[in-house]
């Protein structure tokens, strides 16, 4: 389409005979990457399945896995010659039978500004954002992050090498949401 090019990968088992106490089983996953007038770019990388025990019991390739999860992903980005925005939300469905469930991303802002050349031989640019933690998980807070950075870079190169002295500024700010978290005494 206009907006990119997208995959639907889908499973379906009906009553599985192996394990029946799982009866109907199901596997899904949706990828998507788009760019819209040069400057818009989509991407989404969705999977989700009927139980825990899906990969275990069902040889399968659906969905991107990290440390024992699914990804549910979805990014929109803006570029422009001197920036660019993003916005970001990101969730898991775990696939164990754990208590230790992860943070979702629910969402990141993005804001980034570059200066090539500010001057002959130096380079600035900007890397910041604010990001919204959340977790189902009993007695862990809610925290939003704010990071910015800002820093310079010196580019020196010839034919024959280059050399780039770089400095940054890192500020990172937290806070966290104490009032529904429960003391565990």
């Amino acid at each position: 389409t206009t907006f990119g090019e997208g995959e639907i990968d889908a499973e379906y088992l009906p009553n599985d005979r192996k394990f029946t106490e799982k009866g109907d089983r199901w596997g899904f996953q949706y990828k998507h990457d788009g760019i819209y007038q040069q400057s818009w770019k989509f991407n989404i990388d969705y999977s989700q399945v009927s139980d825990v025990d899906y990969f275990t019991d069902v040889d399968s390739s659906i969905g991107s896995r990290e440390d024992g999860q699914l990804v549910q992903e979805g990014k929109v980005q803006y570029r422009a010659s001197n920036w660019d925005a993003t916005l970001l939300t990101r969730d898991f469905q775990v696939l164990t039978e754990s208590d230790n469930l992860p943070y979702h991303i629910l969402p990141q802002r993005k804001l980034n500004y570059y200066a090539p050349e500010l001057w002959r031989y130096l380079d600035f640019d900007v890397i910041s954002h604010i990001t919204r933690f959340d977790t189902e998980a009993e007695g862990k807070p809610s925290a939003t992050r704010v990071h910015i950075e800002p820093g310079f870079t010196v580019p020196i190169g010839t034919t024959w090498g280059s050399w780039t002295t770089e400095a940054r500024l890192l500020g990172t700010y937290y806070q966290q949401d104490l009032t529904d978290v429960s003391d565990n005494e």
